[in-house]
């Protein structure tokens, strides 16, 4: 993965079988339906874009005031704009640049905050035995955020969620990523099938295929 572009924060395409099988095998043996969204970032940084290049312009109407070179009158504001439309592009392509512009709270909320409205909009709220559990990887985050349905909470309290919820995490910092993923996906099976366990007919009542870049 080539760091500090967008292309490269994200599951890629052709991993999406990878996920799938191992979302297959962790389903064998638990009654969860699991359901993975993947996504480069969550939510907006519109804003954090705008402000680099603010920054940036006001980096440069300095120069022009104190710099010893002869600047003309007519050309400031074309320049100030040319710098802002500079700035909020590198920033907006840039993902090292927003995670250093927000706080890791904000960027914490905004991918929960994803991860529950794809929870709704994926139908992973739906199943019959309230046992549907999102995996949502946001990648400019750096976060994976379990969404579990009541009949998953029932069996596993918030502080055991979460320590899964960090292990899932780690795999964002690898080299791969997605071998990571379905490793971990297989560990979080057999751990929820210890509670969890298959019902005699066991549907799959959502498609196993990953979610890519879909919005719900």
């Amino acid at each position: 993965m080539t760091r500090g572009s967008l292309g490269a924060m994200r599951l890629p395409q052709n991993s999406s079988h990878r996920i799938e099988e191992a979302i297959r095998k962790a389903e064998a043996h638990t009654s969860v339906e699991l359901v993975v969204v993947g996504r480069p970032f969550s939510g907006s940084y519109r804003d954090v874009d705008q402000l680099f290049g603010f920054l940036l312009a006001l980096g440069c109407l300095v120069w022009a005031l104190f710099s010893k070179t002869v600047v003309p009158p007519m050309s400031v504001f074309p320049g100030l704009l040319a710098f802002w439309i500079v700035g909020w592009t590198i920033s907006r392509w840039s993902p090292t640049l927003r995670r250093l512009l927000t706080s890791s709270a904000r960027r914490e909320r905004q991918a929960d905050s994803e991860a529950q409205i794809a929870f709704l909009g994926f139908g992973v709220d739906d199943t019959r035995g309230r046992t549907g559990l999102l995996v949502h990887v946001s990648f400019l985050e750096r976060r994976v955020t379990l969404v579990a349905d009541r009949g998953i909470r029932a069996e596993f309290d918030r502080d055991e969620i979460e320590k899964q919820r960090r292990s899932l995490d780690g795999v964002l910092r690898g080299s791969d990523p997605v071998g990571g993923l379905c490793a971990q996906i297989l560990v979080l099976a057999r751990i929820l099938a210890q509670r969890l366990p298959p019902a005699a007919d066991n549907p799959d009542e959502i498609p196993n295929a990953p979610l890519l870049d879909e919005a719900p």
